[in-house]
Order: structure tokens, then sequence, then C-alpha cells
């Protein structure tokens, strides 16, 4: 795969206190991995609403929320790209992370010692990461049971 010029990553931009008017999908450039890191095509993100509409408000303690401001914490997807001294990690092993700002975005940069080989980049591995993970895989699984004449969500 070669690399993107850019991608998608969702961020707050504005404290409205609603995730829809505070949040906007940004381009962003690619960049190499550098020294000790991977570079990760994210494939499923773990969602957390009632986290993301406390950032919305700045209203979590331990998060100072100064836009713009990334968001997600939990993802899979596969190794794209490793930057010099990573041997851990080659290009399509499927992995992953959770560190703020790094779930809602096609593609991230970590530092290998943070990121955690899984058996298959996929919904339900995500959903064996705390937090988030476990609600998206609910909702997914929720979402998945359409009955006829309903709507289709995302």
């Amino acid at each position: 795969m070669s690399a993107p010029r850019a991608y998608r990553r969702i961020a707050l931009t504005a404290l409205t206190g609603q995730f829809r008017s505070a949040s906007q999908i940004l381009p962003t450039e690619w960049v190499d991995p550098g020294r000790g890191q991977v570079a990760i095509r994210n494939r499923y993100a773990g969602v957390n609403a009632v986290f993301d509409q406390n950032l919305c408000r700045n209203a979590v303690r331990y998060v100072d929320v100064v836009p713009p401001f990334d968001l997600g914490i939990e993802a899979v997807g596969e190794v794209v790209a490793v930057g010099d001294e990573v041997t851990e990690f080659c290009v399509g092993d499927p992995v992953a992370t959770t560190r703020l700002g790094s779930g809602y975005r096609d593609y991230q940069l970590a530092e290998a010692a943070r990121v955690y080989r899984v058996h298959a980049a996929s919904p339900e591995v995500l959903a064996l990461i705390p937090s988030g993970g476990g609600n998206a895989s609910q909702r997914c699984s929720f979402c998945s049971r359409r009955t006829s004449g309903s709507a289709r969500i995302g």
C-alpha cells in the first residue's frame, strides 16, 4: 500500500456541549512514522458517547480540552508503515491501540511500545478492549438486527 497524501480525522473545534456542532471532519497531511513509531490504518474505533459528550463540554476532570482536540481512544487496524528501529511489527500486522485522540481517524501514528498485536482487526477484537469498544460492539449488534421497514443506521 502506498501512503495516502492526506486522510480524515474527527476533532473538536469548539466547546458547544453537543457533539455534532462541536466536531468537524478535518483533512490531515500524511506524516511518515519516525524512529520507534508505526503508522496504522484504523479499521474500527470504539465509541463512548457519554465520554465524547463530556469532552464537548470540557467536563472530563482529567482532560483539558483545547480545540482543535482530536477524538477517539480505542481502535483496531493494521500496520501500514514502520519507522526505524521497529522490529516487533511488520506491515500488515493487525494491532490495537488505546490512546486519547487516536481513534476517530483513518490513520494514526503510534509509538510501537504502546501498540498491541491482536489476532484480527475486527469489531469482535475491538469489543474486548475496555471502555468504548464494548459500547460500539453492542450498538453495532443492535443496529444490525434490522426488521422489515426499519431504517438503516450508519
